[in-house]
């Protein structure tokens, strides 16, 4: 079986090459560009608004015939590609995605690199809106949607969900809208942040639907920490006990109490030692062993390191108050 041998180039080169440019406008630092199909090539088009850290490209082909191509983009921007298009089996890959991009489903790309591969057996339409750093510099934006945005451009990421019918609305206001010149310059930035916001709205749910998936067991690890103070338990442990790994265990106790694991279990023994320290006349190396700490020295370190005391100062001062 021959294998296909794809060409691999950039949009803009991609667009040069294969399509023709049938207008292009320019005023109020807005770019807005048409490009149709060269006949040989595929039916459809490319659409294109540019401005300040924008870019909007609206993507169309039917009948593609010509030798496979991967089109790349820039790993340093942010991508969300919309699957548009109303068929069923359009059938657009995203290279590096768990599966191909489904009807109403997007895929969002930072710090990894975007590759969409089209073949002869490729129909479909797609809108991509690439964000650069300098998009979120404008004064339209505020720390506090700088902020709303960390969920998703925090760490590397690439992530495929189903958006929904508002996001799909927007996305027709954004490449559907008459407006011209200064008016449209206003409407698409009002337009991208209802975007990002319905976005950013989507992850929230999505990651509180997953969190409760996993509260039982989150809280099952807890309370194991809660009743065996004396146990000093390591997070692969943990994690087989209650059937996690040990990156969702971590990640989903940390968004659960606000603390790491490791951060808790101290936290809670010294807080249990504190007590003992002040309402016993247990010795030092018993308390220590009764929080976990099999060498007294350890002890001493981490409870100083908490509280600005040793063990015998703390009890002290306790006894003086």
């Amino acid at each position: 079986m021959k294998v296909a041998s794809f060409s691999r180039t950039s949009l803009p080169e991609f667009i040069s090459k294969y399509l023709n440019c049938t207008g292009t406008t320019e005023e109020f630092g807005l770019t807005t560009s048409a490009y149709d199909w060269q006949s040989r090539c595929a039916c459809g088009g490319i659409r294109s608004i540019q401005f300040k850290g924008c870019s909007i490209y609206k993507v169309k082909v039917r009948c593609f015939t010509i030798a496979p191509q991967i089109i790349s983009f820039d790993q340093s921007k942010k991508y969300f590609v919309f699957n548009v298009d109303e068929n069923e089996t359009a059938n657009f890959s995203i290279l590096d995605t768990p599966k191909s991009l489904q009807k109403q489903h997007f895929v969002i790309y930072h710090q990894i690199d975007l590759k969409i591969e089209i073949n002869q057996n490729t129909n479909g339409e797609l809108i991509i809106l690439e964000l650069s750093d300098t998009y979120f510099n404008q004064s339209v934006f505020t720390s506090s949607l700088e902020e709303m945005m960390k969920p998703i451009f925090n760490q590397k990421s690439l992530h495929v969900a189903k958006y929904n019918i508002k996001v799909q609305q927007l996305l027709y206001e954004i490449t559907e809208t008459p407006k011209r010149g200064l008016c449209q310059l206003m409407f698409l930035n009002a337009k991208i942040i209802e975007v990002l916001s319905e976005i950013t709205e989507l992850f929230s749910k999505e990651e509180t639907e997953v969190t409760n998936q996993y509260t039982a067991q989150v809280l099952s690890v807890k309370q194991a920490i809660d009743n065996n103070l004396h146990v000093q338990y390591s997070i692969p442990d943990l994690a087989k006990s209650v059937g996690l790994n040990t990156s969702y265990l971590k990640k989903y106790f940390k968004d659960a109490y606000k603390e790491t694991i490791f951060e808790y279990a101290t936290r809670t023994r010294i807080e249990h030692a504190k007590q003992l320290l002040t309402t016993t006349q247990l010795p030092i190396s018993t308390v220590a062993e009764k929080v976990g700490y099999q060498q007294s020295a350890h002890f001493t370190y981490a409870f100083k390191k908490n509280t600005g005391f040793t063990p015998g100062k703390y009890r002290q001062q306790q006894i003086n108050l």
